[in-house]
């Protein structure tokens, strides 16, 4: 539980820094209206989010009783991951 966990934080944890970046790095430039409200959700907030929820399965599967719920969540966040990595990167 400890390693899906793991992956998890650190997957997630890898867009908060390069969705800060981002973010940074393009209110720099001082263009008007970028970022806008759903990028800077879809960038930063999301990854956020993601990675409380990460941490919440972990310590809910740290109760016996609990176990399975928090590995089911973890594997739902690791489902996510692609779907959102396809859209984060622009599609193929």
């Amino acid at each position: 539980m400890r390693f899906v966990a793991a992956i998890n934080v650190l997957l997630w944890g890898a867009f908060i820094w390069i969705g800060h970046r981002l973010l940074d790095a393009s209110t720099a430039r001082d263009v008007a209206g970028y970022p806008n409200a759903g990028q800077v959700m879809y960038y930063l907030y999301c990854p956020i989010a993601m990675v409380i929820l990460a941490l919440a399965a972990y310590g809910l599967s740290r109760f016996r009783k609990l176990w399975y719920i928090g590995l089911g969540i973890e594997v739902l966040l690791l489902f996510f991951f692609f779907p959102f990595l396809l859209r984060y990167t622009g599609g193929v």
